[in-house]
């Protein structure tokens, strides 16, 4: 039931009835808490408002939304960090920029070295500049190339830092794909690329060719863009092994060879 729910709420969206997608996201927000395709209409809720241009007071309601699933422990850690995130975010929707900049210093204060603190810190100073908090007293442009100096030092720190060998590639996908891997043949690691389109839940699966499933590389929630993850084959046999991805009613096979 959730997954007609989310391929109708899907479909609707992608043609531009957003209220008719907004209450469809709702509804499996709400009645279906314990699918993974809830953690992904949470993504989907925000994007139709943000699509539609909805009003501040919609905004407001959404917002409110958001707020109840935060302080709601019925509700995964994803998808409270989620709803978290994206109630800050209708604050900044209203105008409250004062307010999600203070929102976000707390979560950074609170998850210092974490990705979670990282995320917090870089939304925090884009709103700040853009709002022109924390000036140095000079000039606008001056304070601007601070502002924006201190934005791309956060920006390299987070493009550099690797996290389960995961790479983001910062491009917006227009399509899913899944890329072969590379090198093919490998010996024993090689890489896997793939896009996204749109934010959901995204596994990766490796077969054997009997179709017995070997080992599972990806395995969460992943935000809409385009990534590249290490497979080590170093415990397995030479011969050829298939590669699965799936989400958002998507999927898609490749074969792969293993040669020591």
């Amino acid at each position: 039931m959730a997954e007609e729910l989310y391929l109708e709420a899907y479909q609707k969206e992608s043609s531009g009835e957003y209220q008719e997608a907004i209450e469809l996201y709702m509804e499996i927000i709400s009645d279906f808490k314990n699918s993974v395709y809830s953690v992904s209409s949470l993504s989907g809720l925000f994007n139709c408002h943000e699509r539609k241009n909805s009003t501040v007071t919609e905004f407001s309601v959404l917002q409110n939304f958001y707020s109840d699933i935060f302080e709601d422990t019925t509700y995964s850690e994803t998808q409270r960090n989620l709803s978290e995130d994206f109630m800050i975010k209708s604050k900044v929707r209203q105008n409250n920029i004062e307010g999600a900049v203070s929102d976000y210093n707390s979560i950074y204060m609170n998850n210092m070295n974490t990705a979670k603190g990282t995320h917090a810190l870089l939304n925090m100073e884009i709103l700040s500049a853009g709002s022109g908090d924390n000036l140095s007293g000079g000039n606008e442009i001056e304070n601007f190339v601070l502002k924006q100096n201190r934005i791309n030092d956060i920006i390299s720190s987070v493009i550099n830092k690797k996290s389960d060998n995961l790479s983001i590639i910062n491009k917006q996908p227009d399509k899913f794909h899944l890329s072969q891997n590379y090198p093919n043949p490998f010996n024993p690691i090689t890489k896997i690329a793939y896009s996204i389109p749109v934010s959901g839940i995204v596994t990766i699966k490796i077969f054997d060719i009997t179709g017995r499933e070997i080992k599972t590389l990806v395995n969460e929630f992943r935000n809409a863009g385009s990534y590249e993850i290490e497979f080590d084959g170093g415990g397995l046999s030479s011969g050829v092994y298939y590669y699965k991805l799936e989400t958002n009613n998507f999927s898609e096979t490749r074969k792969m060879i293993l040669i020591k």
